[in-house]
């Protein structure tokens, strides 16, 4: 008898690992699924640097871009100061997006500079800044 309840219990132990592993396994894909940054194609550096120019250059002469002074990847809460500026209708986001922040030389005023806020997925303009 001994030894079968020894077995009962190493059996016993095995199946409680194999849906121990099971659960954790699932509770990593549920966390890893759950990421939205993962639920879309991010866009590329350079279309982000596109956007940004071609957005800038539909609200007028005065935002003429000079070359790409830096690009960088971060995340930012929108503050639509183009939307603002330029009196266009703001995109519904809300809370913090991972973007493409693209800053400009102004083409007319070395030294100073225009910045641009792409959301990473959607691609739309969120925000920014200029040198005044």
């Amino acid at each position: 008898m001994n030894g079968l309840t020894r077995k009962r219990l190493i059996v016993v132990s095995m199946l409680a690992a194999i849906c121990i592993g099971i659960a954790i396994a699932v509770v990593i894909a549920t966390k890893h699924q759950a990421n939205p940054f993962e639920q879309h194609t991010m866009i590329s550096e350079q279309q982000a640097i596109y956007i940004s120019k071609q957005f800038l250059d539909n609200i007028g002469t005065a935002y003429t871009t000079g070359k790409v002074l830096f690009t960088k990847l971060e995340e930012k809460t929108p503050n639509f100061y183009w939307h603002d500026l330029a009196e266009l209708e703001k995109p519904d986001i809300q809370g913090p997006s991972l973007c493409w922040i693209i800053t400009f030389e102004q083409a007319y005023r070395p030294g100073h500079f225009f910045e641009v806020w792409v959301d990473a997925y959607t691609g739309e303009v969120i925000g920014g800044a200029q040198c005044k």
